[in-house]
């Protein structure tokens, strides 16, 4: 595939595998291609020279042992940009959870310094695309940092639409990496979901304060869904949910599989001193406005919709400590983003008025 030049400066050629860098008539090759389960540690390697040991959103990528086994498994696949001398200087990878092959999420993103302003990310998205197209995922979930609009305009690029904001999401430290300059903030990052097939049709119980932003979200991604108001049916019996602690972004995520009565209980006695906590509740579940209430009598506001992230869809509900709310300003460059942090930033507001 050649791209002409005439009329606008040349910096980057995107050509079959290759990508020609032209720097005042000298050129310098640099290789697009998938990442080997055997060069992870080139990986690794890349990850630490530009982010220093602050990647929160995969910890993973400085254990070259646990990226080449995600690697093999299929989990995981990486796309990378290599230098004519052998080094890797860019990547992007996309992966699915190993219960749920509908959807995939992509992302991972890393461009070293000295090749960043070349568009290279636009090159290894498109290798990105075409592998989302060959493995027939109905859609792509990703998480563009808001200090930055690189990403954040790739997905735009490729019908990505923004589902919400998961706020003080990223520490200190990645923060400090992203924006180049030292600060002692947390940073924020949008949930989008980029539609590549027609998804099923579902209805889907969701809380009726939610529900205007929700059908906009539906509307914008194409996605056919009946938002049912079944009022607040309580449940009876336990809550079954799983756990995760993430030390790196100090975040205790909860995936509740099944809403019971005492499911307030079971999780407050859970998130401990963590900076953020964040909670999933599944859509087709007719107890999820019910518990989407009690939730927020401890807290927790809005943070996302999931599209076909479990069995169906999934309501995902922050809650974060005061000090950590008001993260470092944001850079968005769509309407629809900023409308997004607005509501996401104003339920938070009132669920600590109402506290």
């Amino acid at each position: 595939m050649g791209t002409s030049t005439a009329g606008r400066r040349p910096d980057l050629i995107y050509s079959g595998w290759w990508l020609t860098e032209l720097h005042g008539g000298s050129s310098t090759d640099i290789r697009i291609g998938p990442l080997r389960a055997e060069s992870a540690n080139e990986l690794s390697a890349l990850a630490e020279r530009v982010y220093g040991r602050s990647y929160a959103a995969a910890p993973w990528i400085y254990d070259p042992d646990e990226v080449a086994g995600r690697l093999r498994s299929g989990e995981l696949w990486s796309v990378v940009a290599t230098a004519r001398v052998g080094e890797i200087v860019g990547h992007m990878a996309l992966w699915h959870r190993r219960d749920n092959k509908r959807i995939c999420g992509s992302g991972m993103t890393i461009v070293a310094p000295e090749a960043r302003g070349h568009r290279l990310s636009t090159a290894l998205a498109i290798e990105i695309a075409g592998e989302m197209e060959r493995r027939g995922y109905v859609g792509c979930v990703s998480y563009p940092v808001t200090l930055s609009t690189v990403t954040h305009r790739l997905t735009r690029a490729g019908g990505g639409v923004e589902t919400g904001m998961l706020v003080a999401h990223l520490p200190a430290e990645t923060t400090t990496h992203v924006a180049r300059v030292p600060t002692r903030s947390r940073s924020s990052v949008l949930v989008m979901y980029q539609p590549l097939r027609e998804a099923p049709k579902r209805e889907v119980f969701a809380p009726q304060r939610h529900s205007a932003i929700m059908r906009q979200i539906y509307g914008r991604a194409g996605l056919g869904r009946r938002i049912v108001d079944a009022g607040h049916i309580a449940p009876t019996g336990l809550t079954i949910l799983v756990t995760k602690f993430e030390e790196v972004r100090s975040l205790m995520s909860f995936v509740v599989a099944r809403v019971g009565a005492d499911v307030c209980d079971r999780i407050s006695s859970e998130y401990g001193s963590t900076v953020i906590q964040q909670i999933d509740l599944r859509l087709d579940d007719v107890h999820t406005p019910w518990a989407g209430e009690r939730l927020r009598n401890e807290g927790f506001a809005f943070a996302a919709v999931l599209p076909e992230y479990a069995s169906g869809d999934v309501l995902r509900l922050q809650r974060c400590s005061a000090s950590e709310a008001d993260p470092e300003p944001t850079r968005l460059v769509f309407a629809e983003a900023d409308q997004m942090k607005r509501y996401v930033e104003a339920d938070l507001a009132s669920v600590g008025r109402a506290r």
